[in-house]
């Protein structure tokens, strides 16, 4: 299983995304859980700008799952603006993999 982690700076640190793919391995013990680590750190982040990368960074390594976090990023941008950008995340998942699971 391929398990993506796609958001903000916050995904570097060894938090929420490291406790999850302990649980995730504990959860499946005899599983191969492989791990994608797309957090990008101390640049330009957000995920206005990262709905362009997602394919690059994320679709173009097949993950199964794909955890989604840019709420630490998103924390100054609209609303409408953070709901269309995810929005165009889910549909280029969905084009590419309509089997991908999104956890958000």
């Amino acid at each position: 299983m391929k398990v993506a982690y796609f958001g903000g700076g916050i995904h570097s640190a060894d938090g929420w995304r490291a406790q999850a793919l302990r649980g995730l391995r504990e959860k499946y013990p005899a599983s191969e859980i492989t791990e994608i680590n797309a957090g990008i750190c101390d640049c330009v982040r957000g995920s206005g700008f990262s709905v362009y990368r997602f394919a690059h960074d994320v679709l173009k390594q097949q993950p199964d799952l794909v955890l989604v976090d840019f709420a630490s990023d998103d924390y100054q941008t609209d609303a409408g603006t953070i709901q269309r950008t995810i929005e165009g995340v889910a549909r280029q998942a969905r084009t590419a993999s309509p089997g991908l699971d999104l956890l958000f």
